[in-house]
């Protein structure tokens, strides 16, 4: 299982984007920790209005982004630890794609992560994912 992990704070208006991308994975083993840092837009409300089984939501007082992360790695229950932005929106096969990818590597692997494309790029072509190196 992968453990995804997203520090949010004052991001309602993308933040259902970023869930919806994480509902519509096409790898279904993982489970989803956000740690609201302090918000006091309506993200809350967005978060709420997805409640599932595989998801924690730890609502915090203000402290910071890394201490937002570390809370949510903290709580991992996965046998990895994904970190996703709280704008960011990931390709249905994302999931899938980054298991495969550990599962080719090293047990002691530091880390793995997509690539990620801008909006601002996203109609440019890009070539697919590969390991560092390549």
């Amino acid at each position: 299982m992968i453990s995804i992990v997203i520090a949010t704070y004052n991001r309602a208006f993308i933040l259902q984007h970023t869930l919806n991308s994480i509902i519509g994975q096409n790898y279904d083993e993982w489970e989803l920790i956000i740690i609201d840092d302090g918000s006091t837009d309506e993200t809350e409300k967005i978060i709420r209005s997805y409640e599932m089984e595989k998801m924690r939501y730890i609502k915090t007082e203000h402290r910071g982004s890394p201490h937002a992360w570390n809370t949510g790695a903290m709580m991992a229950e996965g046998d990895s630890i994904f970190f996703v932005g709280d704008d960011v929106i990931l390709a249905p096969n994302c999931l899938e794609k980054l298991i495969k990818t550990r599962k080719k590597l090293p047990r002691r692997i530091g880390g793995i992560a997509p690539r990620l494309i801008y909006v601002r790029d996203v109609e440019r072509k890009h070539s697919p994912m590969r390991s560092h190196g390549e």
